[in-house]
């Protein structure tokens, strides 16, 4: 194995530039050989961030409805309503990104978001007053950002790594403001 694959002896992971230039090889992995045969390059990994990302999306397409109609505050479930448009404009964008890198929208479904979406599920479920239910429903709704944010920064910075700028052109680019929103 190439000598700069690893950055030291004793770091057991590869650097980013042997993956980048696809010195690692998935036999040098120790994780689950299903998954590392999947992913062998930065730019696999870039079309299956991209793939979750829009299962994600999707999902949350299907969810937004039934939150918004679950606020019992106007200004919340117009907050909501926007998030939706949102949501389906990013769907459309990660299509358009995959589409630029032959991949299919098909992948893996999220599992984070499936997640996330039943703990929302669980909380419009709950016995609770209209403030409360509101406040959880808020709280379940900043997990599902800060899920994206961490998403879609990491597929940008796979794709500037790899110099697909058109993909970089894709991805939403306020996370930064995004999450100082989330925080206020």
């Amino acid at each position: 194995m190439d000598s700069n694959v690893f950055a030291n002896s004793l770091n057991p992971y590869p650097s980013f530039r042997a993956i980048i230039d696809g010195r690692y090889p998935a036999s040098a992995h120790s994780g689950s050989d299903r998954a590392v045969m999947k992913i062998k390059t930065l730019h696999d990994a870039l079309v299956h961030e991209l793939q979750d990302l829009h299962s994600a999306e999707t999902q949350l397409t299907r969810a937004l409805p039934k939150m918004a109609k679950a606020s019992s505050h106007e200004e919340l479930t117009e907050a909501f309503e926007e998030h939706l448009q949102q949501t389906k404009g990013h769907v459309e964008r990660l299509e358009k990104a995959l589409k630029q890198l032959d991949a299919s929208t098909r992948g893996e479904k999220c599992k984070a978001m499936e997640g996330l979406i039943e703990e929302g599920k669980g909380t419009l479920e709950l016995d609770a007053g209209d403030e409360v239910r509101d406040a959880l429903i808020i709280s379940v709704a900043q997990k599902v950002e800060h899920y994206e944010i961490a998403g879609y920064g990491t597929a940008r910075t796979f794709a500037k790594l790899l110099g697909e700028d058109k993909i970089v052109s894709f991805l939403p680019t306020r996370l930064r403001k995004r999450l100082r929103l989330i925080r206020s």
